[in-house]
């Protein structure tokens, strides 16, 4: 097992990532959240890293009743989440994407 140093972001996982491996022939098995595999695909394959994508964590579908119109702190997280990953998709897609 190879610990990567301690890192703030899929940025900065990327990179140490790739220090370790060390290599630029580098392929991966990239474990992570589905709805967050997008960005995570992307920015370790701007780091010069194949991944195999095995995405985990599916956020499932449930038949909607009339509770779920009803404010609730999950709701709020799960809107949190949505939005924090979007602007990291905006962010990774100007940092790599537009050169």
């Amino acid at each position: 097992i190879l610990l990567t140093d301690n890192v703030q972001n899929t940025d900065e996982e990327a990179k140490s990532v790739k220090r370790i491996l060390n290599t630029e022939d580098t392929e991966v098995i990239l474990v992570t959240s589905a709805f967050h595999m997008p960005r995570a695909q992307k920015v370790f394959e701007a780091a010069n890293i194949k991944v195999i994508p095995f995405a985990v964590d599916f956020q499932s579908s449930k038949k909607i009743t009339f509770i779920d119109f009803i404010p609730s702190a999950s709701a709020l997280s799960g809107t949190s989440n949505f939005v924090r990953e979007m602007i990291g998709r905006f962010y990774y897609s100007l940092k790599y994407y537009s050169k």
